[in-house]
């Protein structure tokens, strides 16, 4: 069956986009283009593509710049790398040992830089250009053999006005590489051109080599274009209703929203378009966060559409 022409016209009117002449129906339910249920909520801003790069940021701010063992600048400008990391060989390049020309590294505190009082490192990145960034990307730290000084645990916060404010923030672990590279997935995209790295723990234990530092080779972040001008959504393509037999209700089913804008998004869904009911608006949608909204049939509307019979 198609889906009633009556309800496309009124949702075309709505949004004012293109709809096709026919929408499909799917079984005794309906599957509908998510363009088409955006309709119902404001017109959309095409997600930004997938395209990614490995960006090295052009500088580095250290907290304990004042007192650092190894300068921070040895972070960012590919020092020991071989070869030079792009984003199709960043897995394969080695980091040398550490060194003043080569690494960056804290003063030493005690035998557990963490254990010391000590305030959290934090190092602070200026990004080239806006991106939301994806991944975390480090070199660890070590001698002639792993070293627990190198960094284990961090907090990112991110900014996409150079460091004026910072708004998103997220942790992560860092595996012990030594010579090797890490790319750490975030749990979301942050959209910035600025990234504060605070490093919260260290490979310290009892009796082991180092823990008296902290310590990385280097750091860079893959990222992608920026979002589009705010507001900007991405949908799920499709919303299937699924199938049921003549006279059972249909089911609801959830619209994920997810705002990979920079700013934060509100969402008012406009009056029922029968036969359909968008409830769980409005919606505050931080950036890089995903809220859903229910879709779901009209009271008394069951798979048989009343206008044409059809299951």
């Amino acid at each position: 069956m198609l889906f009633p022409r009556l309800t496309a016209k009124t949702l075309h009117r709505l949004a004012e986009v293109r709809i096709p002449e026919c929408l499909p129906h799917r079984g005794n339910g309906s599957t509908l283009c998510a363009t088409l249920l955006s309709a119902l909520l404001f017109p959309t801003i095409p997600s930004p593509g997938a395209e990614q790069f490995l960006v090295t940021p052009t500088a580095v701010t250290s907290s304990s710049s004042a007192t650092d063992f190894f300068a921070a600048s040895n972070l960012i400008n590919n020092s020991g790398l071989d070869p030079v990391p792009t984003l199709t060989n960043y897995q394969n390049a080695q980091h040398g040992s550490a060194s003043p020309s080569r690494a960056w590294a804290t003063a030493a505190r005690g035998r557990d830089y963490f254990a010391s009082g000590q305030p959290n490192p934090a190092l602070t990145f200026t990004l080239p250009d806006l991106y939301q960034i994806t991944h975390l990307v480090v070199w660890g730290f070590y001698y002639t053999s792993p070293n627990n000084s190198e960094a284990r645990k961090f907090t990112l916060e991110f900014s996409s006005n150079n460091g004026r404010t910072w708004t998103g923030q997220t942790d992560v672990t860092h595996r012990k590489t030594a010579d090797e590279g890490e790319a750490i997935p975030l749990d979301r995209k942050f959209q910035a051109n600025a990234v504060r790295l605070i490093v919260t723990d260290n490979y310290y234990v009892f009796r082991g080599v180092g823990g008296e530092r902290v310590g990385l080779g280097e750091v860079k972040f893959i990222g992608q274009p920026p979002a589009g001008p705010d507001p900007s959504v991405s949908l799920r393509p499709l919303v299937d209703f699924g199938s049921n037999s003549p006279g059972e209700p249909i089911l609801s089913r959830t619209l994920a929203i997810e705002n990979v804008g920079s700013q934060p998004l509100t969402i008012a869904p406009l009056a029922p378009v029968p036969p359909f009911v968008i409830s769980g608006g409005p919606l505050e949608i931080p950036p890089g966060v995903s809220r859903p909204l229910t879709i779901a049939a009209g009271s008394g509307v069951s798979p048989r559409h009343p206008r044409t019979g059809h299951q």
